[in-house]
Order: C-alpha cells, then sequence, then structure tokens
C-alpha cells in the first residue's frame, strides 16, 4: 500500500519497459491541483492488475507504452480521468471505477485497437468511455456506464453498452 495522502505527488511511478503492477493500494491527495497521477507506468509493456486507487489527484491509472493490460482494478475517486494508457493495442478487462471527475476510461491519443470490455463506471462527471480521434479500430462492448461513452474515431465498433444511470 503506497499513500501519499498528505501532499499532491505521484504514489507509485515506475519506469522501464515490461512491468507487472499487481496487487496494490494507492492514495494520493484529491484536490490537490490535477498535477500528478495516484499509478504512472512509463515504459513499454505493462500489466496493471488488481489495483485499487482512492482519491486520485489527477489521473488514477496512466500507462505509456502498448500491449498494456489493465484488469480487475478498482478506482475510488478521481480529479481527471480513470484510466488512460498511452499506446496502441491496449485491453482495459473488468475493471470497477466510482466518481471520477471527467472520463472513466480513455484510449489516450495513440490508443489504436484497443479494447474497453466489461467495465463499470458509476457516478462519474461526464463520460463512461472516451474513444480519441486519433485511435483507430477500437473495441467497446459490454460495460456499464453513467451516461453515454464517446466515439470520435469513426472506425470502431461500440456495441452493447449499458448506458443507463444507476
Amino acid at each position: 500500500t503506497v499513500s501519499n495522502g498528505g501532499t499532491a505527488n505521484i504514489a507509485i511511478s515506475i519506469t522501464g519497459a515490461d512491468c507487472i503492477v499487481e496487487n496494490i493500494s494507492a492514495v494520493t491527495t484529491a484536490g490537490g491541483g490535477s498535477s500528478y497521477n495516484a499509478v504512472n507506468v512509463t515504459g513499454g509493456y505493462a500489466i496493471v492488475r488488481n489495483v485499487q486507487v482512492t482519491d486520485s489527484d489527477n489521473i488514477a491509472i496512466y500507462v505509456t507504452g502498448s500491449d498494456v493490460l489493465i484488469e480487475g482494478c478498482v478506482i475510488l475517486g478521481s480529479d481527471a480521468v480513470g484510466i488512460v494508457p498511452g499506446g496502441p493495442r491496449n485491453r482495459m478487462l473488468g475493471n470497477y471505477l466510482i466518481n471520477v471527475g471527467s472520463i472513466g476510461i480513455s484510449t489516450g491519443t495513440l490508443g489504436d485497437d484497443s479494447v474497453i470490455n466489461g467495465n463499470i463506471v458509476q457516478d462519474q462527471g461526464n463520460q463512461p468511455w472516451y474513444i480519441d480521434t486519433n485511435s483507430e479500430n477500437c473495441v467497446v462492448v459490454g460495460n456499464r456506464g453513467d451516461g453515454a461513452g464517446v466515439d470520435n474515431s469513426g472506425t470502431s465498433t461500440v456495441a452493447s453498452n449499458d448506458e443507463t444511470a444507476f
């Protein structure tokens, strides 16, 4: 468990390709100015699994690189976006997000061929999921979220999502 609840900074920061971040909990200072992500992974291939983030100052989970798997994570409060991978061919599967500031799950600006599947996004401020203009050929299927998601790509498959407030 990593907590820096008294200061606004990144709770977990990992730099390096081919890493696994699993079974951890991170807390940052919510409302601290939207400057710091709770979990920030910079590098190539990564797996982020079973991570719990509470009250993120900015993005709850931000991972650069490609072929990233973000699975089974729980995000309880984020001042900005819940989950953002930074490259192509990413998988966001079975995550639970509640009370995120703007977007639940985003493909990021380079998220071609990404999959958003089986996620629940509840009580958030804007869209439960978002496909960026530059993210082509994504698949968004079987998610539940408060409100409508956004597909700016025009080339993605979006089907069987429940967009009813709950």
